[in-house]
């Protein structure tokens, strides 16, 4: 009888999702319909045990969900994630890290770049995260380089920062001009601190003219 319950529980198992309120009639039903096919008397015994083998379904089901979201967030990340072996190897890349394989030239499965690998074996050898940039032609990546020791591998999670790379050049860019125009100006020129008043610069032509 153990056996015709068990294999019933978990037809039901399959076929519903949610085995509160009406449906909990349908297992009394179905746990009418055992005794009737196996001649026992104790129908609250068999709807217990159908109600257990539906809960245990139940969790079963939301622990295999959350699982399956836990594996998805890498893959489903718009930032690069990516695995390697504690000698380099690459064991995982998510889609969003293709662009660093072709510069990489290197699929999964194959070893990354030397200097890569020189990267993963010094996190390793320090125990301890650290981070590096990667460019490649227009763009530019800041990669967080964490070590699994207990794994065996390191993880890689990386966020584009082509954008702040091309401020931050647009910037020095800027201060150059700035300087050279300050040091060529044929005007004097006296740079004060605001708050202070303490005097920040002097352009080269103020000095002369004040000897």
């Amino acid at each position: 009888m153990k056996a015709v319950m068990f294999d019933l529980g978990h037809t039901l198992i399959n076929y519903h999702n949610d085995w509160r309120g009406p449906e909990r009639k349908a297992v009394g039903n179905v746990a009418r319909l055992v005794c009737q096919e196996t001649g026992s008397e104790d129908q609250n015994v068999v709807e217990a045990y159908l109600l257990d083998l539906l809960e245990q379904g139940r969790k079963r089901k939301l622990a295999e969900q959350k699982i399956e979201s836990l594996a998805r967030f890498p893959a489903e990340n718009p930032n690069p994630v990516m695995r390697l072996s504690h000698d380099g190897v690459i064991l995982y890349a998510n889609e969003a890290s293709r662009p660093i394989l072709n510069a990489w030239n290197r699929s999964v499965g194959e070893a990354a770049p030397p200097d890569w690998r020189d990267l993963v074996a010094a996190a390793f050898a320090l125990s301890s995260a650290d981070t590096a940039i990667f460019e490649y032609l227009d763009r530019a990546w800041s990669f967080y380089i964490s070590p699994v020791r207990d794994k065996d591998y390191v993880n890689l999670f990386g966020r584009e920062i082509t954008d702040s790379r091309r401020m931050e050049e647009a910037l020095r860019i800027s201060e150059i001009r700035f300087r050279r125009l300050f040091e060529a100006a044929k005007d004097g020129i006296l740079i004060l601190d605001a708050d202070s008043g303490s005097v920040d610069d002097i352009n080269p032509f103020l000095l002369k003219l004040l000897g």
